[in-house]
Formats: C-alpha cells, sequence, structure tokens
C-alpha cells in the first residue's frame, strides 16, 4: 500500500487526516475524466454512474456489516452528523432532547449552539479522569423526552474508546435512538453494525486513506430520517448529485481496510506504546492522557506540563515532523483542549498537550526522529532556563 505523494516529513497527525492510497486514486481517475456521467440520467453514461454506485455502497454494507440500501452517501461526518441528529428530531417532532458527552467532537457542539436556538435541549454528560462515561448516569439521563443519544466511538484527541456495544444495549432497553460518531474507528477496527445495534453511524473517507468531501451515514432500517437537503437522490433522504468518484474511492478504502490496513495495527500499537514508554523515561514529569484505559490503537495525547504546546507544535513543525494540539477542527483556537477539560485536567494542563496519531505508514525510524526531536526541544527549554 503506497501512498500518491511521497513525503520528506515526518507525519504523526493520522487523526486529522490520511493521505490518499495511490489504489484509491487510480480508481478514481476514470471517474473524474471519461466516466463523467450523471447517476440521475437515463442515458449510458447515467445508467454506468448509477451502477457504480450501487457497487460502492454494496461494499461499503458489507465493510461495515450492515444492508446495501442502509447506507447514504453525504460529504463527510460532519454533515452525517448534522442528518443523523437533526434529521432524527425532525422526524419525531414530539421529543426535542439530545444526550451527548462533555468530550464529543466539534462538529456535534457547533450544531448544538445552532439547534438550541430553534429549542432544542441537550444534556451533556460529564466523563471520569481517564476519559470513561458513568453508564449508571448514562441510563438515568435517557428520560421519554430524549430523541436521540449521540457518542464519538472513539476519541478524535485521547483514543478513549466508549463502550458503544454495552451503550447501545442500554439505549435500545430504553427505547431511544442511538448514533455513533465512527470517524476514529472506520478502517482501523472491525465493525458489524448489525450487530452492535446501534441505529445511525456516521463515518468519513479521508480518515481511512480515502478522499476528503465524501463520507456516509447508516441509517437503520425502520429509523425514520428527515431530510436536511430535499432530493430525490439518496432514498430522498440527502438531495444532490452523488459525488461518484469520491464514492467509489471511499470504496476502494473501504476494501485496502478491509484485505490489508487492519493487518497492521498491532504493529503500529507496539510503536506507540514503546514511543510512549521512551517519553516517560526521558521526560519522567509527563502524563499520558488514558494510559490505562481502552484506546485506540494509534493515538496517544501526552501533557508536556509547564510546556506551551503550541510552543512546541511549532518547534517539531520546523524540524519536519506534523503533530497536533488536538481536533484539527479547532486548530488556531486559543482556548485548550474541551476534552481535557472536560476529563478534570486544569487549563495549563490542557494548553500543555501534543496528540500524536500514528498510520499505517508510520516506521520506528520516524518515531526515533520525532523522539530525537521532542527531546532536542526540552534540553534547549532546560538550558534557556538555567541562563535566566
Amino acid at each position: 500500500m503506497k501512498t500518491v505523494t511521497k513525503r520528506d516529513r515526518v507525519y504523526l497527525d493520522y487523526n486529522a487526516t490520511t493521505p490518499l492510497v495511490e489504489e484509491v486514486y487510480e480508481a478514481m481517475l476514470p471517474w473524474l475524466r471519461e466516466k463523467f456521467g450523471n447517476p440521475s440520467s437515463s442515458h449510458r453514461e447515467g445508467k454506468e454512474a448509477k451502477e457504480a454506485l450501487f457497487d460502492c455502497r454494496k461494499k461499503i454494507a458489507q465493510f461495515l456489516g450492515t444492508r446495501t440500501e442502509e447506507i447514504i452517501f453525504t460529504s463527510g461526518c460532519t454533515e452525517s452528523i448534522g442528518l443523523a441528529l437533526r434529521g432524527a428530531l425532525l422526524a419525531a417532532a414530539h421529543k426535542n432532547k439530545i444526550v451527548i458527552s462533555a468530550v464529543e467532537h466539534p462538529a456535534v457542539f457547533s450544531l448544538m449552539k445552532l439547534l438550541e436556538k430553534e429549542g432544542v435541549q441537550f444534556t451533556i454528560l460529564p466523563v471520569e479522569r481517564d476519559g470513561s462515561l458513568n453508564l449508571e448516569q448514562l441510563e438515568k439521563s435517557l428520560d421519554s423526552s430524549v430523541g436521540i443519544l449521540s457518542l464519538l466511538w472513539a476519541n478524535n484527541e485521547t483514543g478513549v474508546l466508549f463502550p458503544i456495544e454495552q451503550i447501545s444495549r442500554i439505549a435500545k432497553a430504553k427505547g431511544i435512538l442511538f448514533h455513533v460518531d465512527g470517524a476514529q474507528v472506520v478502517g482501523k477496527i472491525k465493525i458489524h453494525l448489525a450487530e452492535l445495534g446501534v441505529d445511525l453511524f456516521s463515518f468519513s473517507a479521508h480518515k481511512c486513506y480515502g478522499p476528503k468531501g465524501i463520507g456516509g451515514l447508516y441509517v437503520r432500517k425502520g429509523v425514520s430520517l428527515a431530510p436536511l437537503i430535499p432530493g430525490h437522490q439518496e432514498r430522498n433522504r440527502r438531495g444532490g448529485t452523488e459525488n461518484v468518484a469520491g464514492i467509489v474511492g471511499m470504496a476502494k478504502a473501504c476494501e485496502l481496510a478491509e484485505s490489508k490496513i487492519m493487518r497492521e495495527s498491532g504493529r503500529i500499537q507496539k510503536l506507540r506504546d514503546w514511543m510512549e514508554q521512551k517519553i516517560e523515561q526521558e521526560l519522567p514529569g509527563i502524563v499520558i492522557v488514558a494510559k490505562n484505559k481502552s484506546r485506540i490503537w494509534n493515538t496517544s495525547n501526552i501533557i508536556f506540563s509547564g510546556t506551551d504546546s503550541e510552543e512546541l507544535l511549532n518547534y517539531l513543525d520546523q524540524k519536519g515532523i506534523a503533530v497536533s494540539t488536538g481536533s484539527a477542527c479547532m486548530s488556531g483556537s486559543q482556548e485548550p483542549s474541551h476534552v481535557l477539560l472536560a476529563m478534570g485536567f486544569d487549563r495549563k494542563e490542557a494548553s500543555s498537550a501534543l496528540r500524536i496519531s500514528l498510520g499505517f505508514e508510520t516506521t520506528q525510524e520516524e518515531i526515533e526522529i520525532f523522539l530525537q526531536a521532542l527531546f532536542s526541544f526540552f534540553r534547549v527549554e532546560a538550558f534557556c532556563n538555567a541562563v535566566k
């Protein structure tokens, strides 16, 4: 598996986005050039595009362990989240409350601000110091006024995994719709939505070595969902001409994840754990967030107490290394991570954190380059403090 663009830098921000795989690029090319038909057209070109959509929908449904007709194509996970939450409430007008956690993706909180102006109420569940949810508290929050429960499966900043199967059983027993943001798990863990029991599941291609600007929403059969964009496409649930090339790319990315990518997860987890061990040995004052909690295997969030994370990020960037201070959607924000604040870290600690997320191309040599630059920063900082 090779990416389209060769890099001369060490990229460790795979939770923000992944590079496009060569096989995905090649699969998309014909649909960007000669195969340009509109799937809604009745002529040969249109029928060819429509057939491609059917084949891709089938492949993605098989990859996610569900039915072909339960997959809706969108522009990405943010739109899928909006369609799931707003669409479900519009279809159930007698319920006006959404339950979420305090560590959800910024896309959810942006939507919350909009929906609150429309009279929708939100219950925000707190998390423990390790990022976990109190399931008893969650169950108590699911009263008859709740239209939908929405949670991340894997946190994009810390990697903490919520026990989705267990939560799904709680929601089902209460008769509450359950939406899962699966952006950080698709292509990283085996998913079988039919067995998981969730009602709605959103995902994006660009987190899984596919193209940007395309994603999907799983809608369990029987779930009512009002469209946000009117139109006959996607079974009247999402209007607009489908992004055929993007959908072809997403299907190919899922196919590769099924056959190749998941085999590498064990190696990457060992590499991440080795990296964390080396950092702990060299910098004993650091905190590995949720170290002993169940985490997605590629993600590490580390608090370098007393350090300005933006200053550290910029130093590493100048050394040819890409990491992040949290969600890419909040890049440039002066506020510390809302995820770490919700976990009980203070503002100073939350402003001292880096997220390092590995990918399937990450090598031990790259991690060693990163560690060398990281330790160099602290040696320089220690020297500067000593001569003040």
